[in-house]
């Protein structure tokens, strides 16, 4: 997760990071055993999830480095 989203983690810091990523990884098991692709729905999970709603624009910055 931080590999693929590196911008997120540095405006939210790694240990806010690494929490957010945990209950994403917990809600949203890998479905492929390649797993540079995965993540792709992190973005709107970060849009829904309460705790990011104080940086609004996270989901957007997320949904760049998805298509980077």
């Amino acid at each position: 997760m931080a590999r693929r989203f590196p911008t997120v983690l540095r405006l939210v810091g790694t240990a806010f990071f690494k929490a957010t990523a945990r209950i994403f990884v917990a809600h949203h098991p890998p479905r492929s055993a390649i797993l540079h692709e995965y993540g792709t729905e992190f973005p709107d999970f970060c849009a829904a999830f309460p705790p990011v709603a104080k940086v609004p624009y996270l989901a957007d910055i997320a949904r760049l480095e998805v298509l980077r």
